[in-house]
């Protein structure tokens, strides 16, 4: 073989490798593009003091409750979360640690856990709002939960999974239970087009439907191999538990035997017949 066709077999290879690597390029800037922004977000921990071991300090921005130890979770600046096991409200807390956050390791006494952007997405979806969140761990934590665990929270769930494309009879709608977010996409030029329209080209009205439906909590617990919410009855004859978590498990108590009434509001969109 000459030099020439070495020459020219090594020029030919480099340029499929270029193409290769170009096509990778693109395939991954798409793949971003797909991804909301929020899911790239992580919880800030600046300011925080680290000692000689690399431990960090958390004592001057958690400052404990005075019944602390009634309850069970630690919430740290850093968006891990800590449950302790032997709590007489830990099958509680379980259930919904486990619908918002995910698990990084769970051994005899102490679980922990993370909030990440997915973690609270996946809690959206099953119908926990913004508020319930925040207050549930407000009340489960033995200290204040720090201000930016709180802008974290709204960060990813004050506009992810309010609405949803449903398709009902082989015909699509978009659902949800928020009106004004549906309002809101109406006036957008595009979706607006792609409400399905009558004969006399004028738009359907909107559809209301009303179902049933346990808590989004209770649901999450259902779904999952720990024990159920119900199971956590006897934590309430425990003369240790405060008064505000007294009203938490009443009420879901009262949401797991009285199925809670949910109202969407819903538009169908047009298909084109190919």
């Amino acid at each position: 073989m000459g030099k020439k066709e070495r020459d020219k077999k090594k020029s030919k290879k480099r340029h499929y490798e270029e193409e290769e690597e170009e096509e990778y390029d693109l395939t991954g800037k798409e793949s971003q593009e797909a991804v909301p922004s929020a899911a790239g977000k992580q919880v800030e921990d600046s300011g925080t003091k680290v000692d000689e071991y690399g431990a960090k300090d958390y004592r001057n921005q958690m400052l404990l409750k005075a019944d602390h130890s009634s309850r069970p979770l630690w919430v740290a600046p850093d968006g891990h979360v800590f449950l302790e096991a032997f709590s007489p409200v830990y099958k509680y807390a379980q259930d919904f640690l486990v619908a918002i956050a995910e698990p990084v390791c769970r051994p005899t006494h102490v679980h922990e856990y993370k909030l990440t952007a997915y973690s609270l997405y996946a809690a959206v979806s099953v119908g926990l709002q913004t508020s319930d969140i925040t207050e549930y761990l407000q009340k489960l934590s033995k200290t204040g939960v720090p201000d930016g665990i709180i802008q974290f929270i709204k960060l990813c769930t004050v506009s992810y999974g309010k609405v949803k494309l449903v398709l009902k009879h082989n015909r699509y709608f978009v659902e949800s239970t928020h009106p004004e977010v549906i309002q809101q996409l109406l006036q957008d030029q595009v979706i607006r087009e792609c409400r399905l329209r009558n004969a006399e080209g004028e738009e359907t009205e909107l559809i209301t439907e009303t179902f049933k439906s346990k808590s989004a909590i209770l649901k999450s617990g259902e779904n999952s191999s720990c024990p159920s919410t119900s199971q956590g009855a006897d934590a309430q004859n425990k003369p240790d538990v405060p008064a505000d978590l007294f009203e938490f498990y009443e009420q879901m108590d009262k949401d797991e035997e009285e199925e809670e009434e949910t109202q969407t509001v819903s538009f169908e969109v047009k298909q084109v017949n190919a």
